[in-house]
């Protein structure tokens, strides 16, 4: 397992101007030729996730780890659920920092499991040119693909009376528009959006990756109740099916719940996976 980096590893530039070229000759490439399968390992204990991993790697393409592990468990969650269930890891941190600060801490991001990451659009245009900056120098450094940098649009959990509450008298698709052409012309890797989105995204994304989060199913799957895994409300507003998800163009359908705490995950990510594999050979 990679050592974390020290303090004296840590790469701070000057500020990154839109001027200059972003892309070291480390590149990224979508590592699934069909729409893939991430199943968020969203739970409060880094062992109880990898356990899960293991369950599930046969049916998933990649696992997402996010800030629920990464802020109790360092970014060494990545390495080990990387290690232990062989699958690529999507790094959900939805960075959202002066461009500096993002480039220095998407350099440092050293596992070479790692194949996507968020950042927040809304960030703006310096900062998600120094995210592409601070890939590319761990590729370099780790010797491996660059990881993929996903510009988040609008969480899932935000509708228009949320929207309206921190000042933006917009629709979420007005929004979703404005920051789709910032992620192009800067040339994100793909874009993250909800389903309820995907037929607006693709229409502005061009040939980016459109990864949807907030796959239900019906009924929604109840987690249990237990000193290990927390109360959850349904606190995604914003949401679709499987189905809608493949129809409509998603890249990736990112599946936390309905598979995580289904009766029997394996079946659930097993059907899905089947779902979305049956889909691709129809389409191809």
């Amino acid at each position: 397992m990679d050592a974390a980096p020290t303090p004296d590893s840590v790469h701070l530039s000057p500020r990154v101007s839109s001027s200059l070229p972003v892309l070291s000759a480390a590149s990224f490439s979508f590592p699934f030729s069909r729409p893939g399968l991430a199943v968020a390992l969203d739970l409060p204990d880094l062992d109880d996730a990898v356990a899960m991993g293991k369950r599930l790697a046969p049916h998933v393409d990649m696992f997402k780890v996010g800030l629920e592990l990464v802020t109790r468990f360092g970014p060494q969650a990545f390495a080990r659920v990387g290690e232990e269930t062989g699958k690529p890891i999507f790094a959900d941190l939805k960075l959202h920092d002066i461009p500096r600060t993002v480039e220095a801490a998407l350099s440092n991001l050293l596992f070479p499991c790692v194949r996507l990451v968020t950042i927040h659009i809304a960030g703006g245009r310096d900062m998600a040119e120094a995210a592409l900056l601070g890939a590319s120098i761990a590729a370099d450094r780790h010797g491996g693909e660059r990881a993929g940098v996903l510009g988040i649009t609008v969480l899932t959990s935000l509708d228009v009376p949320s929207l309206r509450e921190v000042g933006i008298e917009r629709t979420p698709l007005d929004v979703i528009r404005d920051r789709l052409h910032v992620a192009r012309e800067v040339g994100l890797d793909g874009a993250v959006c909800s389903v309820a989105d995907l037929e607006l995204a693709r229409s502005f994304a061009g040939e980016m990756l459109l990864v949807t989060p907030g796959i239900r199913s019906a009924p929604l799957a109840t987690p249990p109740q237990s000193g290990s895994v927390p109360s959850f409300k349904n606190d995604q507003r914003r949401i679709g099916t499987v189905k809608d998800a493949i129809e409509n163009g998603s890249g990736l359908l990112v599946v936390g719940r309905p598979v995580l705490f289904a009766p029997d995950p394996e079946a659930a990510a097993r059907e899905i996976h089947a779902l979305l594999v049956a889909r691709s050979a129809i389409a191809g």
